[in-house]
């Protein structure tokens, strides 16, 4: 049986990328061991999938599986992952 590939949207309001927030929040570190868009990644070695892990449950569990899965396929940049999170915890 076939996976079916999770999708998930990453459009943001444009005032995420506007908001001072959103600034400090970007450059927090992520997943060293991408160096490259195409790398896929190990999310229980980045720190903002920690903050996945902290907010997880209840309807933010299936976004939390559904980044992780991308992240480890290399569907997801480290920067769309933290534009997510950052609005989910706006919405906290």
């Amino acid at each position: 049986m076939a996976l079916k590939k999770p999708v998930i949207s990453i459009k943001k309001p444009h005032s995420v990328i506007n908001n001072e927030d959103w600034g400090k929040f970007r450059v927090l570190p992520s997943d060293n061991g991408r160096t490259k868009v195409s790398d896929s990644g190990i999310p229980e070695n980045c720190f903002i999938f920690v903050i996945w892990k902290g907010i997880s449950g209840g309807k933010y569990e299936a976004a939390k599986n559904t980044i992780a899965a991308q992240c480890r396929l290399a569907e997801i940049t480290c920067i769309d992952c933290k534009k997510i999170l950052f609005g989910y915890l706006q919405n906290l």
